[in-house]
């Protein structure tokens, strides 16, 4: 094969691909033909382009079903540094929680509206669960870096994997768990809902399996083993996330009342507003009467 220049990058080579960028040299005017090619390579691989091969790699779809079906093996290799073949997993996750987000919306799955409750309190409870049961993958990823401290913490003497290295377990997880809250979505419906407390067993059990599969493999650790770092992983994620969750809003609102205490004063006079508790409106009353006596305070001296 003749020399010659690579149209990316400039690097002379005599290969079908660059060595130093690795685009084909034989790149020609886009069309019909280039963008099915694109379409394939990205959801199918090269192997369903012809491309033969010793570094095929894994689209869309066969990452998804390499993830899915044997996810100890999948994750091992992608540590070990074989992930030519393998579709980005962070890509994949993003688009599986936007797929998600769009399906669960045209479902009517998707709905934040809440309960009615008796007291505020209940109210705004009952509001955000809601939204986190509505939206079950944008919790996965909110509960990623919470999901990898924990893992570090528990697998802290049996491994020497980074904190980022746990996360990319956490992101596999992630795209495990969201494939199944799709699977799921058909249950959620009129027809199928008294199916779905079963639909919610299995996705529990699935994502055992996915994680025993994975922590065998990594820290040659028991089924028994592994499926208790599991759940322990989870439940320490979960308190991570509330307790730092807790700790925004408070900061939130102290920082507010710090800045703008006539803020916080009209917020719960429209919350008493919305409601008939009253013991808001007596709330609203002592937080009127500290106001003016701290303010009366700053005049006299």
């Amino acid at each position: 094969m003749e020399k010659q220049r690579c149209r990316n990058c400039g690097h002379e080579t005599e290969k079908t691909y660059c060595a130093n960028c690795g685009q084909k040299t034989d790149v020609g005017r886009l069309s019909a033909a280039s963008l099915a090619e694109s379409f394939l390579s990205t959801f199918i691989g090269d192997g369903a382009i012809g491309d033969k091969r010793t570094n095929v790699r894994y689209g869309f779809l066969f990452t998804l079903w390499s993830v899915l079906t044997r996810p100890g093996e999948t994750v091992a290799e992608y540590f070990e540094g074989r992930r030519r073949k393998y579709f980005n997993p962070v890509t994949i996750l993003l688009l599986l929680s936007g797929f998600y987000a769009l399906a669960g919306a045209l479902c009517g799955v998707i709905d934040d509206t809440p309960k009615q409750a008796t007291t505020l309190a209940g109210r705004y409870v009952q509001l955000a669960w809601a939204h986190c049961s509505s939206h079950p993958a944008a919790i996965e990823l909110l509960q990623l870096p919470f999901s990898a401290l924990a893992l570090k913490w528990i697998f802290r003497k049996r491994s020497d994997l980074k904190y980022i290295e746990y996360a990319y377990i956490g992101i596999f997880a992630a795209i495990f768990s969201v494939t199944l809250l799709l699977l799921k979505l058909p249950f959620e419906l009129p027809l199928l809902e008294s199916y779905s407390p079963w639909a919610v067993a299995v996705q529990l059990a699935a994502n055992c399996w996915f994680a025993a599969n994975v922590y065998r493999r990594l820290f040659g650790i028991g089924w028994k083993r592994a499926v208790g770092s599991y759940i322990l992983a989870v439940a320490t994620a979960y308190v991570l996330f509330g307790l730092t969750v807790l700790a925004l809003i408070l900061a939130i609102v102290g920082l507010y009342y710090l800045f703008a205490p006539e803020g916080i004063v009209n917020l719960l006079r429209q919350m008493d507003a919305e409601t008939d508790e009253g013991t808001v409106r007596e709330f609203i009353q002592g937080a009127q009467d500290a106001l003016r006596q701290g303010a009366d305070s700053l005049r006299t001296e």
